[in-house]
């Protein structure tokens, strides 16, 4: 036992163990995408994608203010903020009238 830990008390366990980075960070992104599908019902549809919260939180504004629900998604990486998108979505029923409505935002 005492031969697999090294001096800060850590198992080195695994340290036999080749992991190739790159096909770790694919499996991984894969997995995330797969999951983060499974949050929004299949009914909803997004309607409005951005790189800053701030200017999605207008859009759902815009949305809540004309009766249309919606719900902010935020798919920025937590460690670098420069990845990922901020989507907003609302029902499939409402995503015409809500795609008007926003039309000047994203221009």
């Amino acid at each position: 036992m005492a031969d697999s830990l090294n001096a800060s008390g850590y198992s080195l366990f695994f340290s036999s163990v080749r992991i190739d980075p790159i096909g770790l960070f694919h499996y991984l992104e894969e997995y995330f995408k797969k999951r983060k599908r499974g949050i929004m019902e299949k009914d909803w549809k997004c309607v409005y994608l951005s790189g800053h919260l701030y200017q999605a939180e207008i859009a759902r504004d815009i949305l809540e203010n004309n009766g249309i629900k919606s719900v902010i998604l935020n798919k920025k990486d937590s460690v670098y903020r420069t990845y990922g998108d901020i989507e907003l979505y609302v029902h499939e029923n409402n995503e015409q009238q809500a795609l008007e409505l926003i039309k000047d935002l994203k221009n």
